[in-house]
């Protein structure tokens, strides 16, 4: 569970203007990131430097939609 006073990153699913839901969210600690799901899919970011993840969300974030 989320901690007050800690940082994360969550990542979020719109079903419509007012209904959101959250797909997973990983912790953000001056060690490296950590998933806050017990599941196999979300392992491969554990540990990875949080700059460079935030980095790389801002990136895919940052590319036009597809067409």
């Amino acid at each position: 569970m989320p901690k007050v006073g800690s940082e994360y990153l969550f990542f979020l699913n719109c079903r419509n203007k007012f209904d959101w839901e959250i797909l997973t969210a990983y912790e953000l600690t001056e060690t490296g990131v950590l998933p806050l799901d017990q599941s196999s899919q979300f392992e491969a970011l554990r540990g990875s430097p949080s700059s460079e993840v935030l980095k790389q969300v801002r990136a895919l974030i940052a590319e036009p939609a597809p067409k």
